[in-house]
């Protein structure tokens, strides 16, 4: 099924050996496919799949290429981006596939258009392109498909098959901008990019991310998040039980006599449990130092993908590791003049490892 229509055998429009993903897609739900860009007689498939691909040639919707002036003004990452889709545009498989395209929607069989497929279906109808979108950076691809939520307009068919609001995998750094004849968005991002469309009376619809690897992408997403949360939740629970253990006066404490940052973790999970968020932060700042770590790695993630060169990212995470450790430790300070002297009043153990230094550093300064 294909938007409500049984589809028996479907034309991939693209080159032999760069549609392995859709091949791959449309075999998983046993549907028969040819790959070719030379069509003989349109009524001998079903349906027509326009796969994605590199940047559409700007001629083709009334535009030229991005000057190197223009180009300069954008981060080094972007003018690398922009310059890599200029220097490999493919003029004329861009026309076949348009042709095709029209071919189908003269005889009126559905199309489904992905990423540069959907854009050519706007070219298609008379619409144009956006060269390269100011919010480039959350579509791009980089190192793998960006993840983000978007929005499906109602009455459309991404809305009869997923709802109002979804996840999308995207890796495009163009998108559709003025729309053609009866082309009609119906899903957009949140930065308002569009992320899908669908023709008024046609059975042509398109969308700008990639259905064939959007489980695949889920499932990273959600190892990744699973990375992420072990070691926070065993860290969390470790503290806990030390806490529960020792009551008040932790091991850290027991030996050198003074409260450690951990101090008064399992009071501040009775506060949070209660919705008392502020005085969790004030009696325990752990958990200050878990939300660092939280925003760190997402952090990581981010500049994992904006920076290509290894030595600079690892000099990046290196920043980020003394910056937290450094507010963990100027938290810590200020707690200890601040806070415990009149909140709660330091315990010393006779017995700490510290006083016995001292003991034995007094004895051997008496003996000299």
């Amino acid at each position: 099924m294909w938007a409500g229509i049984a589809l028996k055998k479907i034309l991939i429009a693209g080159e032999a050996g760069q549609t392995t993903n859709y091949e791959n897609a449309l075999a998983a739900m046993q549907v028969h496919f040819v790959t070719s860009l030379q069509v003989k007689d349109v009524d001998e498939y079903d349906g027509l799949l326009l796969p994605g691909g590199g940047d559409v040639d700007p001629k083709l919707f009334g535009q030229l290429l991005i000057p190197e002036t223009e180009i300069r003004q954008y981060s080094r990452w972007e003018q690398q981006l922009i310059r890599k889709g200029q220097e490999k545009l493919t003029p004329e498989l861009d026309r076949i596939q348009l042709a095709i395209l029209k071919a189908f929607c003269q005889y009126r069989k559905p199309v489904f258009g992905i990423c540069k497929g959907m854009q050519l279906i706007n070219i298609a109808f008379g619409g144009d392109m956006l060269r390269h979108l100011p919010t480039a950076v959350h579509h791009a691809y980089r190192e793998k498909d960006q993840m983000h939520p978007a929005r499906n307009e109602v009455n459309s068919f991404l809305y009869e098959v997923y709802g109002s609001d979804m996840l999308v995998n995207s890796a495009h750094h163009q998108g559709v901008g003025i729309p053609g004849r009866g082309i009609r968005y119906v899903q957009y991002a949140p930065d308002g990019v569009v992320e899908g469309l669908q023709h008024e009376f046609l059975p042509v619809y398109g969308v700008q991310w990639h259905p064939e690897r959007l489980e695949r992408d889920i499932k990273k997403l959600k190892k990744d998040i699973k990375e992420i949360a072990i070691p926070i939740v065993a860290i969390s629970l470790f503290i806990i039980i030390i806490n529960s253990k020792f009551g008040k006066i932790c091991p850290l404490r027991m030996l050198i006599g003074i409260p450690c940052p951990t101090c008064g973790t399992t009071r501040a999970v009775g506060l949070l449990l209660k919705g008392k968020i502020t005085e969790a932060a004030m009696v325990n700042p752990i958990w200050i130092f878990l939300l660092a770590i939280i925003v760190m790695v997402f952090f990581y993630r981010y500049v994992e993908m904006a920076f290509q060169k290894r030595k600079r990212l690892l000099k990046l995470i290196g920043i980020m590791i003394f910056t937290t450790i450094a507010v963990v430790i100027a938290v810590y300070i200020y707690r200890m003049i601040f806070w415990y002297p009149n909140k709660e009043p330091m315990v010393y153990d006779k017995n700490n490892l510290l006083n016995l230094v001292k003991i034995l550093y007094l004895q051997l300064s008496c003996q000299m």
